[in-house]
């Protein structure tokens, strides 16, 4: 297996296959889900779904040649995608029996690619702050 098809399978289809999870699950009918616990917690549902997608997003744009460091650029695409597959979401929804478009469902999915793009920027932050500072450092107070 060539070297392409390694970074293909490691950094891009985790992603392709989340993605294709929400589709499955958007797929289903509102007749065969039991939305008796599921409706209180729908926007919660979202929101982290859509965490999830955008953490895998920002990784799959990140390719083994890639420099592991924080990207705005790569946040700003990942947004784009998540929003992009949240409105292509919603949509969906409304060609599925018994759901329906939600803007607030949207919004939902929103935050949850921001809050990926937020934990992505903490924690590429930290680990290069720990990559700086040498063993026996005693500058950093500890």
């Amino acid at each position: 297996m060539n070297q392409k098809m390694i970074s293909f399978l490691r950094y891009q289809v985790p992603a392709l296959f989340w993605a294709g999870c929400i589709f499955i699950a958007s797929s289903i009918p509102s007749s065969r889900i039991k939305w008796v616990l599921l409706h209180r917690l729908d926007k919660i549902i979202h929101f982290g779904i859509f965490f999830i997608l955008g953490l895998l997003v920002y990784r799959a744009l990140f390719t083994g040649k890639s420099p592991p460091h924080f990207n705005y650029k790569k946040v700003w695409i990942m947004l784009g995608i998540v929003i992009g597959y949240g409105i292509f979401d919603e949509l969906h929804q409304a060609f599925t029996p018994g759901r329906s478009v939600d803007i607030m469902d949207l919004l939902a999915d929103t935050g949850g690619g921001l809050l990926a793009g937020l934990a992505a920027f903490i924690f590429r932050h930290r680990s290069s702050q720990e990559k700086q500072v040498a063993p026996g450092d005693t500058k950093t107070g500890r």
